[in-house]
């Protein structure tokens, strides 16, 4: 299914932003996971 696709994407791109948070861009995560929850809910 499509969102299953999309869940699976939405997990790799986590990672690197993740991964990129690690290094010390904390303002950027936080712009990405208020992105994705207005994108989810």
């Amino acid at each position: 299914m499509v969102i299953k696709q999309n869940t699976f994407l939405l997990h790799v791109a986590l990672s690197f932003i993740n991964a990129y948070a690690l290094s010390g861009s904390f303002f950027l995560n936080r712009i990405w996971v208020k992105y994705v929850e207005i994108n989810l809910l």
